[in-house]
């Protein structure tokens, strides 16, 4: 095989040890070439992906899903949930030097729309204070506050806007990607610190099962207003099929939290390891102030 002139050889590709069916050794060359005016002629562009679902096919999805998260809020039954959170924090602000702070272990109650939580164990050990006396960057509320697809993100009055991203593959499943757009004035994702306490708008994207139409995934990006005591702030959501009082759910069984305080960094990583039906004579201990004498923990 003989390649163009050198004075036509604007890109040349050679693949060695190629050895072409009958032609033994020969060698591949690729190659444009160059129109009269120094042009080089157009390459026609390869498909980038699959084909998006038509804007019918996504409007169906999106009320499949806004169905499956009125259901939530019909249906879910009152529930005790345990979650373990491993708490970190980067005082360099990089997100390479993290630094684990403690572990928390918190059972959760839900009644009537209520939620209490209470601390089981601090790094491993009976706790000598309540929930409501740690210090620093929590996050239990994630489940309460966005993780079961609260109708104000995903009701029928919701201002929330979708919008189809990309098809993607997700734990060997296909989804379909949307955006996810509300702004702070409709949002009622409420951060609380010590020192204030502000509306977050939402900015993010959920990953819906193309077939059932659960929200398998949902990434959160934290709209905040200016001056407020997080600079940054994101949550990332797994869903997964957990059983309560014989009915199946897709809800929250892993999220993680990051949020930026002036230069430091700090992370969450939660696991939801257990869900269970609360029943009228399940025996509950709510947190209760420390007993006078405890000694003072080092969180």
């Amino acid at each position: 095989m003989t390649c163009p002139p050198r004075s036509t050889l604007i890109l040349a590709v050679q693949l060695d040890k190629m050895r072409l069916k009958g032609s033994p050794g020969w060698a591949f060359c690729a190659w444009l070439l160059m129109t009269g005016s120094s042009s080089a002629q157009p390459v026609p562009a390869l498909p980038s992906g699959p084909a998006p679902p038509s804007l019918n096919d996504q409007r169906i999805l999106l009320a499949r899903v806004r169905q499956e998260a009125l259901r939530y809020q019909r249906e879910l039954p009152d529930f005790l949930c345990t979650q373990l959170t491993t708490r970190a924090v980067d005082d360099t602000g990089s997100g390479k030097h993290w630094k684990r702070r403690d572990t928390l272990e918190v059972e959760d109650v839900y009644v009537s729309g209520f939620v209490n939580h209470k601390l089981i164990q601090l790094n491993g050990m009976p706790p000598h204070k309540n929930y409501q006396q740690l210090t620093g960057f929590l996050s239990e509320t994630v489940l309460h506050s966005v993780g079961f697809l609260p109708a104000w993100l995903f009701g029928p009055q919701a201002q929330t806007q979708f919008e189809w991203i990309r098809e993607a593959t997700l734990d060997g499943r296909r989804v379909q990607v949307f955006s996810v757009h509300l702004p702070a004035d409709d949002s009622k994702l409420t951060i609380s610190t010590p020192r204030q306490s502000f509306v977050a708008g939402v900015d993010g994207a959920i990953f819906v099962d193309a077939n059932s139409a659960v929200v398998r995934r949902f990434e959160i990006r934290m709209d905040l207003p200016a001056g407020s005591a997080v600079q940054e702030g994101q949550m990332d959501i797994d869903y997964g099929r957990v059983d309560i009082s014989g009915r199946a759910f897709f809800v929250p069984v892993r999220f993680e939290v990051r949020a930026r305080f002036g230069p430091s960094l700090v992370k969450n990583e939660t696991e939801v390891v257990r869900y269970q039906k609360y029943a009228a004579e399940t025996t509950i201990h709510f947190d209760e102030p420390p007993l006078e004498g405890d000694p003072p923990s080092n969180d």
